[in-house]
């Protein structure tokens, strides 16, 4: 008579290891996830506060001088030789402090009928925003939204 033994086999299966290795997947997915939208976040955040410098700059300017800097119904960007020689005295190096490492400038917007907007590329956007501008490209700028906040 021939006996056959029974032995446990020892190890894992391979439908067990494919459990395990899709739930770490699924779980290493959420986690990047978040982690690239808190960096989003991040970012946003620092251009929220650049916008509310720049606030800052032309509301200094407008003390000084008694108008917003640029004519009524013009855009300009930050970037632009003729904004940082204005506000040079109120924030040095403005020209490489008011960019954004990320996209570029921001933009300022001073409308016909009084007060500006400053704009941002926000990568999340903002619940508060009060005007978007499309921008086709050009001074160094890639084609996107700039989100509006406008002053008065």
């Amino acid at each position: 008579m021939h006996k056959k033994s029974k032995q446990k086999q020892k190890g894992f299966t391979l439908i067990e290891l494919l459990v395990v290795i899709s739930i770490i997947g699924f779980i290493s997915t959420l986690i990047l996830a978040s982690v690239i939208n808190a960096r989003k976040q991040a970012r946003d955040a620092n251009r929220k506060a650049t916008v509310s410098q720049i606030q800052k700059v032309l509301e200094l300017y407008k003390t000084n001088n008694g108008v917003y800097p640029g004519s009524p119904g013009t855009t300009v960007f930050t970037q632009e030789s003729s904004f940082c020689t204005a506000v040079a005295i109120y924030i040095s190096d403005a020209c490489n402090r008011l960019k954004d490492p990320q996209v570029g400038s921001y933009v300022y917007m001073q409308p016909v009928d009084g007060g500006y907007f400053i704009g941002a590329k926000f990568e999340v956007i903002p619940s508060d925003v009060t005007a978007a501008m499309f921008w086709t490209g050009g001074y160094q700028e890639p084609a996107g939204w700039f989100y509006m906040y406008r002053i008065y």
